[in-house]
Order: C-alpha cells, then structure tokens, then sequence
C-alpha cells in the first residue's frame, strides 16, 4: 500500500530537509577535526623550523640570498624577452638549460642553509618550474618548431616562473618569521617561546570552535528529529480531508492482525464524481468530497458511535475500520449509510447526487496480511461497482476466483492467435424452399490450455475490452475466407460464408481495407462472403453505422443484421442502411408454432423483410413444428441444431455434397405455401397489402412432429 501523494511530498520534504541538516553537520564536524589536526601540524612544524636554524646557527641573509638568487635565474631569460620571433632560439635554448642548473645549484645551496626546514612546497615549485623550461629549451632547439606550440610552451614556462615566485616569497616571509632580530644566537629563545605561544593560542581557539560547532550540531540533530517526527506525524493524514490516509490505515491494520482481533474493513467508493469535476471545476470538486466524507463520518458516528475509524485512501475511495462488529449489522449499517446518499449534498445552492459502493472483507480470517486485507476489500467493492442492485457486496473467494479467471482470460486472449487455441466451427444455413445448403456461418471457439473450453459468450466482451478483438476479428476473418475457398475449389462454388463483427471493428474504419484484402488473397468474388453486425449497435451510434456498413457495401460484400428484433427495432434504419439479409433471434422463433403473437411477430417481421427486398434467416430451429411454421409464413433461410449442429471443418467437409438438408418428414417450401423471394420482382403495394389481410389460422393448426433435438443453442462470434 502507497501513501497519497500529498502525505507522501510533505514527509518526503520534511526529511530531504532534516537529512541535509544532518550532512551539513556531520561536513561541519569533519572539517573541523581536520582543521584541529592542521592546527596541530602546523604548530609542529614551526616548532621544528625555528629549532633547526637554531641549532645549525644559518644566518638568515645568506638563506635570503640564496632565494633572491633562485628568484632571478627563474625569471625569463633575455633571449626570450620581447617578440620570440625576433630572437635567436639555439641562444634562448641553451639560456634557459643554463637557467635550469643555476636554479637546481641555488636550491641545494639554501637546503644547506636551512636544515629540518619544510621545502616541500618550494622544491615542487622549482621541479615544475624545471620541466616547463626544459620542454620550451627542447622546442626551441628542433628544426621544426610550431609557433603555436611555442607559444603555449612559453605560457607555461611563465606560469611555472610565476608559481616559483610565489614560493620563493612565501619562503623568504617564513625565513623572516623565523628569523631572530638582530640574528643574535642569544635572542633566540625569546621568539621560540613567542611563536609556540601564538600557534599554542591558535590551537585552543581551534579547539573551543570545534566543541561549539559539535554542540551547535547535536542542539540542530535533535531540533531536526523533532520536526522529522512531525512531519512523520503529518504524513499519516490526507491534506485535503484531514482523515487518516492509506499509511495509516496499513499500520492499524498491522496492528489489529498482530492483536487478533475481529472486525470488518470496508472500501467505499463516490460514485458519478467526476461529472461533479467536470460540471464545477475542482475546487468546488474538493469542497464536495470534503462535505461528502462529513455526511460519511457523520451518519457512522449517529448509527454506531466512535468506534468506527475513516480513512482516505485516493481520488474518491475512503476505507472503514469496523472492530468488533457481526457480518449481519455492518452491513445493515453500510446500507443505511448508502441509502442517506439517496438525498442531495447541498452546496453552494448545487445539489450534488452521489452514489456509494461498498465493499466488505472479515479479518483476520479472510487475509493473512493487510495488503491482502485491502485486495479482498477491493475485489467486493469491483463487484459492487459492477452490480448495481447490489451497493454492498461481502468478499467472498470466489470472487477473487472469478477475477483470477477474468485475468488468466485477458492474458490468455493476447496469445490466442499465435498459439493455435483458437479454432472455426461451421454452422450450415439451409434454404427452406428446396433443402439445399445455401451458406455457412463460422462460429469462434477457444480452447484454453489450461482452463478449457471458453464460451464465446464469455471471452468476446473480453476481448472487446481489452481490445484483443481487433486481433482476433482479423484470424476469424482470414482463417473463414481461406476455408471457404478451399470448398469452392473442390467442387462447391455456390456456398457462402457468413463472419461475425464486432462492432469495435466496424468502428475502427480499417474493417472495408482489411475485407478487401482478405478476399483479394483468397480469391473469393465479394458476394460470397457476409458480415454479421448486432442490431444493437446500430442504433447506438447510427452515422458511424451507416458510412462504415456503406463502406462495406462498396467493397461488394453481402451484409446482415444479426438477432433482429431483439434490440429498439427502428424501420428508418431498415430503409437507410445497405443491409441484405435479417436474422430472426432464437427468441421469437422458440415455440412458434404454441404462441399466437409470437407467431405474428416473425410473420410480420418476414414480410417486412421481404417487402424491403431483404433476405430473411431464422436462427435456432431445435423442432419441426418450428420450421414448418417458418415455412408457412415464408422465411427463407433456416438455421439451427434440427439442421445440422455446428462443426469444424475437417467433419463437415464430407457432408457438403448433400442434397437435401431439410430433417425427415419435411417437405419442401413449394408443397407448403408459394411465396415471393427476394430479389424477384414483385408488386410492392400489393405485398404491403397482404399484411393487412386477416391472419392465417391459429398456430396450432400447423402439422406438428415430435423430434428429439438438442436444447444447448447456438452462439456466435458476438
């Protein structure tokens, strides 16, 4: 579990902050031990100098001499003064290798003069100072010399000179310091004793300001945890609502599963809150949530008392503790607490509507940890949101179950295509009138490879969510294609294909390039192959509908609207959409023959059809008196289990060869009842005539059989 964002920044500041007190501390004391030790080192070693010149008794003029002659053979030699190109370079060359051996001889000459003396920094100087004249003394004897590096070797030899200077006058002061006045042997323990006096007062004052920066130090390490404490205090409630937040509520529920003790968790969640966002901006958004946690806590205290705990998890999600309660109350309580939301939050002369979800979980025994305390909690509430009749839902396992299924399902359908479980079965469609087989619809099949069998009907809003379906539209589309070319090749050049649509595909605006491509491939002429679109659909976003079936239609396509009549059936689609054929939903088909309006609905529904010039196919036929009646009232097209069930191709491919589909005891169309079929010319006034002819006699008066069929039904790929 993670703290709100809020909580989190100000903690996170609070202790960037007490950290860096802390490091500027610990640098502090460091650099001052270092300076202590420096103190003490150089106390030392002006301790040892004047010791030295005491007891070798040097004369500091000498020494002195001998640094105003290092000073001079270090300056630039005269070959070397003014424009180098003016000058002889061999003279300025064996000048300066000259200068070199002067400068190393003065050097071992002021050594001898200033024994146990520290020239370490001197003889560096004079090293450098020796290596830069030597590379220019080199330069300027080749036959080849670059002014440009002359030039840069010349800066770096003035440099070094400068350097050199440097030392020689920070050791000729040093000389000085050391030097005693008038140079008298006798004088020299008055200035021994006045140079260790001052380096001793230097070192106590070192000293006293290390002990007062230590102290200083510790006093702000202590000021500093104090606030860190605060800030980790202040990071346990939610900035906004002042409740406590999710770090809070994990550490409680720590503490309550450490303790063993009973109770409920419950996970509530503001509903229609974001048009509240988007009607009134946030700040008013804000006040809102405020007022709603209030009316939360409020209507908790007057129904249980204190007892219960609130938290504010995230966004609109608040987390209640309910200790020591039964299963049966709190949700009583949590449904008393839904239903006073059920009256507006007034604000501001506004009267907000929320909803709240709830979801509940028992612990200790329902986790184990309280982050698994919160994932059950979360799951219930899932089922909740999703369950509108149902506000407050109890965490059961198996819904963690369902959504370990749902999740295996997501993955799962990602690799489909590629691992080989997805599968076509092929449901024949039979013409009514002579019984031959007109077409075939291509039905979706999953295996799953761990979980088995998985109905379209389960797995396709799968899919559709989480836009897999793009992917699998476009293997059922060419794998279907590629079948049925397969059969008109070997002898059945007549048959049709029929293919399911997802309406995200339809929407998409790639289905007509993809249609197209695809029957380019497999060499089929477009009118073989039918898409199947819900009628629902249509009506939800009709412009979409319409360029993307006319879209279709150009291509050359047959196209179909499935389960008609099972949606808000609109006449001013039927007349505005490219459509061919109507599919009747296994609804109004279902004990045709045993209800009168049941039995006027699909009459009516076949003459429209008809009298629009649409082809019309009846869907789940189990029995005969179902398909006699059908054959009474005209409908061209049967399809269903009483036929023939669905099949994989390997298993039908045989029986394509038949010539009569229609089941035993059936007799074709024309022995029944002549009808118009569509595409024939006929007199539309006079067709539309007919449906305002009395009816046909009671159902029950159509020959009825007994046949045994298999009541599973039939699904599709949508």
């Amino acid at each position: 579990m993670q703290p709100s964002s809020a909580s989190l920044t100000a903690t996170q500041g609070v202790s960037y902050r007490a950290g860096r007190q802390r490091t500027l501390i610990l640098v502090a004391a460091l650099l001052a031990l270092v300076a202590l030790g420096l103190a003490g080192n150089v106390v030392g070693s002006l301790h040892r100098m004047v010791r030295g010149v005491q007891q070798q008794g040097a004369t500091p003029p000498a020494a002195a001499r001998h640094l105003a002659a290092l000073l001079e053979r270090s300056a630039m030699p005269p070959a070397l003064k003014g424009a180098p190109i003016e000058r002889d370079p061999l003279t300025a060359a064996r000048e300066l290798r000259q200068a070199i051996a002067d400068v190393i001889a003065h050097f071992a000459d002021y050594r001898v003069t200033t024994v146990d003396a520290d020239l370490r920094g001197l003889e560096r100087a004079i090293e450098r100072w020796s290596q830069a004249a030597g590379a220019l003394a080199t330069l300027l004897a080749s036959d080849r010399a670059d002014p440009r590096a002359t030039a840069r070797a010349t800066l770096g030899l003035r440099m070094a000179g400068a350097e050199l200077a440097g030392a020689v006058e920070l050791r000729h002061r040093i000389d000085q310091l050391l030097a005693p006045q008038p140079w008298a042997p006798a004088d020299h323990g008055i200035h021994i004793d006045t140079a260790v006096v001052v380096a001793g007062g230097a070192l106590v004052i070192v000293v006293i300001a290390t002990i007062g920066l230590l102290v200083g130090g510790l006093y702000f390490l202590r000021v500093s945890r104090r606030s860190e404490d605060a800030a980790r205090h202040a990071g346990r409630r939610d900035a906004l609502t002042q409740l406590p937040n999710r770090r809070a509520l994990e550490a409680d529920l720590h503490r309550l599963l450490e303790q063993r003790s009973q109770g409920l968790l419950a996970l509530v969640k503001l509903e229609r809150f974001t048009r509240v966002v988007h009607v009134y901006g946030p700040v008013f958004a804000d006040r809102a949530l405020v007022a709603a946690a209030r009316r939360i806590a409020t209507d908790l205290a007057s129904l249980h008392g204190d007892d219960v705990q609130m938290y504010r998890l995230e966004g609109t999600m608040f987390a209640l503790v309910l200790p020591e309660l039964s299963r049966d109350r709190a949700q009583a309580l949590l449904h008393t607490v839904v239903r006073g939301f059920n009256a507006p939050l007034c604000l501001d002369d506004h009267d907000i509507f929320l909803d709240l979800r709830v979801g509940l979980v028992e612990y200790p025994d329902a986790a184990a940890s309280a982050d698994m305390l919160v994932s059950s909690a979360e799951t219930a509430l899932r089922v909740a949101r999703d369950d509108g009749a149902m506000p407050v839902r109890l965490f059961d396992p198996e819904m963690r179950a369902s959504l370990q299924r749902r999740t295996e399902l997501e993955e799962g359908l990602q690799r489909a295509c590629a691992d080989g479980s997805l599968s076509l079965h092929f449901h024949p469609q039979i013409e009514i009138a002579t019984g031959r087989l007109a077409g075939l619809e291509s039905l979706l099949r999953w295996q799953h490879p761990r979980l088995g069998s998985v109905s379209p009907a389960e797995f396709i809003p799968i899919a559709e969510e989480t836009g897999a379906i793009n992917d699998i539209g476009r293997w059922v589309l060419i794998s279907a294609c590629e079948q049925l070319a397969n059969w008109r090749r070997i002898g059945h050049p007549d048959l049709r294909m029929s293919v399911n649509v997802s309406p995200l595909q339809l929407a998409s605006g790639e289905l007509p390039d993809l249609v197209a491509d695809v029957l380019r491939a497999s060499g089929l002429p477009p009118d073989s192959l039918e898409l199947e679109i819900t009628e629902g659909f249509s009506l939800n976003d009709m412009d979409l509908m319409s360029s993307g079936l006319h879209a279709l239609k150009a291509v050359g396509v047959r196209l179909a609207i499935d389960d008609f009549g099972t949606g808000y059936s609109s006449l001013s689609y039927l007349r505005l959409l490219p459509v061919d054929v109507l599919k009747i939903d296994r609804s109004f088909v279902r004990e045709l023959q045993r209800d009168a309006k049941r039995y006027d609905l699909v009459r009516i529904v076949v003459e429209l059809g008809h009298a629009l010039g649409h082809e019309v196919v009846a869907e789940g036929i189990e029995m005969a008196d179902e398909l006699r009646a059908l054959q009474w009232l005209g409908c061209d097209l049967a399809q269903g289990y009483l036929t023939c069930r669905p099949m994989p191709a390997e298993a039908l491919t045989p029986l394509l060869g038949r010539a009569n589909w229609l089941p035993e005891g059936i007799l074709p169309t024309s022995v029944v009842r002549p009808r118009t079929r569509p595409g024939r010319s006929f007199q539309g006034q006079s067709r539309l005539r007919d449906l305002t002819e009395a009816p046909l006699t009671a159902p029950q008066r159509v020959p009825r059989a007994s046949v045994e069929a298999d009541n599973g039904g039939t699904d599709s790929f949508s």
